[in-house]
């Protein structure tokens, strides 16, 4: 069985470009997983947790997994 934990991180927007649209950054994910994996946890994905109408997602989740006993 296997137990999941979510941690949510903020999205950075960038400027607007017309052939480009918009750029969506996220900061501290590389350390937030390192961190995670150092205490048994297992990177499993990350899903949009805060959203606009446009479709501008402005938090996720990262999502993390372990197994446990039972």
């Amino acid at each position: 069985m296997k137990e999941y934990k979510f941690v949510e991180l903020e999205t950075d927007w960038g400027e607007w470009n017309p052939f480009t649209g918009v750029g969506i950054d996220t900061q501290g994910h590389r350390e937030i997983i390192r961190a995670q994996a150092a205490n048994g946890w297992e990177y499993a994905g990350w899903v949009p947790s805060s959203q606009r109408g446009e479709g501008y997602i402005e938090r996720i989740d990262l999502i993390f997994a372990r197994e446990v006993e039972g």
